[in-house]
């Protein structure tokens, strides 16, 4: 079984590529956006499908909440589960449709264990 691809929404370059190198360590294979608009074209122009989305909610173009509220309009994404990767905030409220949540910041080990709760793979880490 091929290991699962994870599309990793994320503005901040820095913080993008550590989730991803820690998700690849693990075994994991990894697609990235900078903003909801650059991920959405890639799951809905380029017929990605991913095992599940890893989501910053604060970016430029597109936000993660207006993002996820189109991608669960299209039938073939709305089974992928969204973790939402953010600092939380006072009487923050979560989108009925996010299936886990990630404060920042974060351990790698923090990362691997909310991914893994949502897709079933055997981690290398």
């Amino acid at each position: 079984m091929p290991p699962p691809t994870i599309l990793v929404v994320e503005d901040d370059i820095e913080l993008r590529q550590v989730v991803c190198d820690v998700l690849e360590t693990a075994g994991y294979v990894t697609v990235t956006a900078g903003n909801g608009r650059e991920a959405l074209d890639k799951l809905i122009v380029g017929g990605f499908t991913p095992a599940l989305i890893l989501l910053d909610l604060r970016m430029p173009i597109m936000d993660g909440w207006e993002f996820a509220r189109v991608a669960r309009c299209y039938t073939r994404l709305a089974h992928i589960p969204i973790i939402v990767v953010s600092t939380p905030a006072p009487n923050q409220r979560w989108h009925p449709d996010v299936s886990g949540v990630l404060p920042k910041p974060f351990t790698p080990a923090a990362l691997l264990t909310e991914v893994a709760r949502h897709i079933p793979f055997q981690a290398v880490g």
